[in-house]
């Protein structure tokens, strides 16, 4: 009795091990075979400071950024959702959050990006920027959230724009950059309000160096194909399990049909 005792555990040991396995395996595939989902928002200056010239620039620089043929590929292996949003005396969204999960998603967004209609001149309202752009993420299960704010200039408010930049961190974002377009940027200004890993301070000297220094942000904003972006592995997996439970009712089935057949032929055995 006692080595059938102990063939019957090991049965359910080994049934028991191969329920788990299979209900992890297609949360691990999702893991590491699926991408990762990035939200991006630019919250661009487009204050008095800058020209109608200068705006057009950047637009243009929006959109030619995704003739890059890294970001092109990786926008799409990453589910990239970007958004714009303009900041002067005010903030209002000039692209509402808009999804890439393919080439014709990237040429629809730069149909989109060059539809802009902007440019009101004003103050410089970093503020309402920040707290725009982070009103435009969802907040998906696993993403990452990235702001970039695009100046030429100083803030209306220091003190305004860092509780933004607070608030913004407090609500999820995960990273905040900067690209500062000109020489008068303050600079200290700047280093205080991004925050993340990977945050950075990017500059050009004037708004003719824009895309260049656009794409480097880019490039750093997307992960290398087949990279992951930094997401909590750990939540992903228990919720994957719970999420693939279908797999183990069956299989406990299974599993209690092979033990007692296992225990018949032990009888038959003995016997």
């Amino acid at each position: 009795m006692k080595k059938q005792r102990d063939y019957s555990r090991r049965i359910l040991t080994c049934s028991l091990s191969a329920i788990l396995v299979l209900a992890i395996l297609p949360t691990m595939s999702t893991i590491y075979a699926s991408p990762p989902q990035l939200e991006i928002c630019n919250a661009v200056d487009t204050s008095g400071s800058l020209s109608q010239s200068d705006v057009d620039t950047i637009q243009q620089g929006l959109e030619d950024a995704f003739d890059d043929q890294f970001i092109r590929t990786t926008s799409v292996q990453v589910m990239l959702d970007y958004s714009v949003v303009e900041f002067d005396n005010s903030a209002v969204v000039a692209l509402a959050p808009s999804s890439i999960n393919s080439l014709g998603g990237i040429t629809t967004l730069q149909g989109l990006i060059n539809a802009f209609s902007w440019f009101d001149g004003g103050g410089t309202n970093t503020a309402a920027g920040i707290t725009l752009c982070e009103e435009q993420f969802s907040y998906p299960f696993g993403a990452t959230q990235v702001i970039n704010v695009i100046t030429d200039g100083n803030p209306n408010s220091d003190q305004a724009a860092f509780d933004a930049a607070d608030a913004a961190e407090a609500a999820g974002v995960d990273v905040l950059n900067a690209l500062a377009i000109g020489v008068s940027i303050d600079q200290d200004f700047l280093d205080t309000i991004i925050f993340g890993p990977t945050a950075e301070v990017f500059q050009t000297p004037d708004v003719d160096g824009f895309l260049a220094a656009y794409i480097e942000k880019l490039q750093q904003d997307i992960p290398v194909a087949g990279e992951l972006l930094p997401i909590n592995t750990s939540a992903v997996l228990i919720g994957g399990v719970l999420a693939s439970g279908f797999w183990i009712v069956p299989l406990v089935g299974l599993a209690g049909v092979g033990a007692f057949l296992a225990r018949g032929v032990l009888h038959k055995v003995e016997g």
